[in-house]
């Protein structure tokens, strides 16, 4: 299957150098558009909810949220948004916690643009 249009992304992660870099990142990948940045999961939910991307991109330790309950409301409200957690967490329970939350896939934050990159475009064609 062939992608026309850009991959439509919106960032959930209360660390603004952190949504700085992905948003960088996005610049220099192709087929992929960053649709909207959020600093906590209150705020991405209002986007999911206006913007409709394909795709979120959210951190599970939010200071002001939680990013477990946003990851569950998302999936409920939302069920045709692919949803992938970057965190520094690379703790099992949490990984095991964010797939039955719902999440299409899981990236820690040290992971590298080309795995990223190839992370999310799975993540599209996945059921």
């Amino acid at each position: 299957m062939v992608q026309t249009r850009p991959i439509r992304v919106v960032v959930i992660d209360d660390h603004e150098t952190v949504r700085y870099g992905l948003a960088v990142m996005f610049e220099v990948m192709d087929n992929f558009e960053l649709v909207g940045e959020a600093a906590d999961s209150q705020q991405g939910l209002a986007l999911c909810a206006q913007l409709r991307p394909d795709l979120v991109l959210i951190e599970l330790r939010l200071l002001r949220s939680d990013g477990f309950c946003a990851l569950r409301l998302m999936k409920k409200r939302f069920p045709q948004i692919k949803i992938i957690v970057m965190s520094a967490s690379e703790n099992d329970e949490d990984i095991q916690a964010a797939y039955r939350a719902g999440a299409s896939s899981y990236l820690v934050k040290n992971t590298g643009i080309d795995e990223i990159a190839a992370t999310l475009r799975a993540a599209m064609f996945m059921d």
